[in-house]
């Protein structure tokens, strides 16, 4: 059976260019000499081959793939990306209240039903990428993120779900910070034994992925303001991921749940991309 409530989210970055230089570089370096410091130190044999940690990287787009019942109990889905005409703070509190607002429909629904429900997270390398970047910067942008979060109680929601600890077994309520968590779901570690990207993944399932460009021209794209080029390649993948993550989920379904996980596919397949920003 499918999750009635699915949150799959995918983010596209560039390197923090102030933040690098303070903590990486020397006074008066550039953000290649940076970069160039840390080939030599890690052995690396191109610029092109250093990436940086978590907190160097900068959110310019972020893409979701929401699935989740309405009180009516029917299925509403939403695919869409933001771009980076969009500040990084505003892309943060958006994203913080779209999970707060999963959460709130996720609580109403769980009042009528013996079962309490919990948004289930999906991403491809989100555990060690994606996640500890949206992390470490809502943390650099607190000030703003916490007066939305008192002036917004989705985003308040969002926050304090997502980080709520307590429960570290899951036993009433999820614990999305935990690294085996059942509700945090990071197909890497399932489908790609950490080495695999998600390109050679949905290759060999045949799933279309980076059709829009690939990752190491995003900073290029940036560089020349082709915003939406970047929502969309950012919106690919977090399809893709979906994707992939469906046609998992076929593979462990009783007989009776197939179709409709196959009927699930393909009204993603056909689902129209919605751009903000």
């Amino acid at each position: 059976m499918i999750p009635p409530f699915l949150i799959a989210f995918d983010i596209e970055t560039i390197p923090d260019e102030k933040l690098a230089i303070s903590v990486l570089g020397e006074e008066g370096d550039t953000l290649d000499e940076v970069l160039e410091r840390q080939r030599k130190r890690y052995g690396k044999e191109r610029v092109e081959d250093v990436f940086l940690s978590p907190p160097f990287h900068k959110i310019i787009s972020l893409s979701m793939f929401l699935r989740f019942l309405r009180p009516d109990n029917t299925v509403e889905r939403v695919w869409m990306a933001m771009t980076p005409n969009l500040p990084e703070e505003e892309i943060l509190k958006r994203f913080w209240k779209i999970i707060g607002n999963i959460v709130q429909k996720a609580k109403v629904y769980s009042k009528d039903n013996p079962v309490q429900e919990h948004p289930y997270i999906i991403t491809y390398n989100g555990k060690n990428f994606d996640i500890p970047v949206l992390i470490a910067r809502t943390l650099k942008h607190r000030e703003f993120i916490v007066r939305q979060k008192l002036e917004n109680g989705a985003v308040a929601s969002g926050l304090s779900t997502f980080f709520d600890d307590e429960d570290r077994w899951e036993r009433e309520k999820a614990n999305y910070t935990y690294r085996h968590s059942r509700y945090n779901i990071d197909l890497l570690g399932i489908l790609g034994g950490y080495r695999q990207s998600l390109y050679t993944i949905c290759s060999l399932c045949n799933i279309p992925v980076k059709t829009e460009g690939r990752g190491n021209e995003v900073v290029s794209y940036y560089k020349n303001r082709e915003f939406e080029k970047i929502a969309r390649y950012c919106a690919e993948d977090i399809k893709a991921t979906y994707l992939l993550y469906l046609n998992r989920l076929l593979l462990k379904a009783d007989i009776q749940e197939i179709k409709e996980i196959q009927e699930e596919i393909e009204m993603t397949n056909n689902l129209p991309l919605k751009i903000i920003g």
